[in-house]
């Protein structure tokens, strides 16, 4: 101890040790100042961190696709053809009609051998909505993590009601099953209706569905098709390389769906209108109909990625008629546009300020246009 003076120069006697204890906290200002401090530098630092998130769930989106353009090509130097969006047999029925999805055929190629396997083709109603499905249980368990996008939102699967059909297959069928949707969708074509040897974007009437000029296109056993004049009635056989006369590099196989979008030009309401939002979900080709398809799309509208503001009137992009989503658009939750899986096995990002022209070119196999860059 020592004496102090203090400024009225009386003198006291200090506990030096006091007075280090005293100064060695901090005080309320100085630990709101580096709270403050903190709070600052967590905010310039948490838009770095989810940029890099989304970064690796764009990068995992692009993968997901990546693997489905391998898997399709599996399937081809199996079959010697693309898979089909559907296959029905020639005067099967309605319920035969709603057939297995391009996905469903896949799933070999997926590491989903063992589900494909136990799987029943023929007689049964992949849609499950008025037909014996006799999938109800492999569809209510089976899970493919690959058939969604990580940055997507949207609910990863539906509630089904199983039919009377499928219910008399046993007490043990329940009322209701759960599917799985996906965040990809097939590409049948594009929605013009092109006549003649020249595919020139020149009407917007027809049914893109039925054109089949994309590459995952419906198909028809024993169809004799006329690939230039495509026409409702007549179903088209499996694409194979030979069919692909733009080349497979400026052909796109699948896209995204990852997003709410408009469903006409007259609302503002946005909705789940993603291919396979349908009864039997990821796993159903739908019918074989216009009103009713299933994981597939012809785009229609002269707004195709991410198709959400209040945009002049179109020719009616989508429909949910009888269940299904014909000309739904491609949608992503990746900023700017949406990843496409082309037909030489390459992924790439297509900005959403993309010209439809361009869109519906790399829609089709055989539209003879020359792209350009995009």
């Amino acid at each position: 101890m020592w004496p102090q003076v203090c400024r009225r120069g009386v003198f006291r006697i200090c506990d030096k040790r006091n007075l280090m204890q005293r100064r060695a906290g901090f005080t309320l200002i100085e630990l709101l100042v580096v709270i403050a401090i903190i709070a600052v530098l967590i905010a310039l630092l948490l838009p770095a961190v989810q940029q890099a998130r989304e970064a690796a769930r764009r990068t995992q989106c692009r993968n997901s696709l990546k693997q489905l353009g391998l898997a399709t090509h599996n399937y081809l130097d199996i079959h010697g053809q693309f898979p089909p969006a559907s296959f029905s047999a020639e005067g099967s029925g309605a319920n035969l009609n709603r057939s297995a999805s391009v996905f469903s055929r896949l799933l070999p190629m997926m590491d989903q051998a063992p589900a494909y396997n136990k799987m029943v083709f023929s007689g049964t109603d992949f849609n499950g909505s008025s037909g014996t499905d006799r999938n109800w249980e492999i569809k209510n368990s089976l899970r493919v993590p690959g058939l969604l996008c990580p940055s997507s939102a949207m609910p990863t699967t539906r509630s089904d009601t199983t039919s009377t059909n499928t219910r008399a297959l046993g007490s043990t069928v329940p009322t209701a099953i759960t599917v799985q949707l996906a965040n990809y969708v097939g590409i049948s074509g594009s929605y013009n209706t092109p006549t003649g040897t020249t595919r020139t974007e020149t009407a917007w009437t027809g049914s893109g569905m039925l054109t089949a000029n994309g590459m995952i296109t419906p198909a028809l056993s024993g169809a004799v098709w006329d690939p230039l004049s495509p026409k409702y009635g007549s179903r088209p056989q499996p694409v194979t390389i030979a069919s692909v006369v733009d080349g497979t590099s400026n052909t796109a196989m699948f896209g995204e769906q990852g997003i709410l979008t408009k469903s006409s030009a007259s609302t503002t309401a946005l909705n789940d209108m993603r291919a396979s939002n349908i009864p039997g979900g990821a796993w159903s080709g739908g019918e074989n109909q216009t009103s009713r398809v299933g994981n597939y799309t012809s785009p229609r509208s002269p707004y195709l990625i991410n198709w959400k503001e209040s945009t002049p009137s179109d020719v009616g992009v989508n429909t949910s008629t009888a269940g299904g989503q014909i000309h739904s658009v491609f949608s992503s939750a990746h900023t700017g546009g949406a990843h496409f899986a082309f037909a030489d096995g390459s992924v790439r990002f297509i900005s959403e300020n993309t010209s439809a022209s361009i869109i519906n070119g790399i829609c089709q196999r055989n539209d003879g246009q020359v792209l350009g860059e995009y």
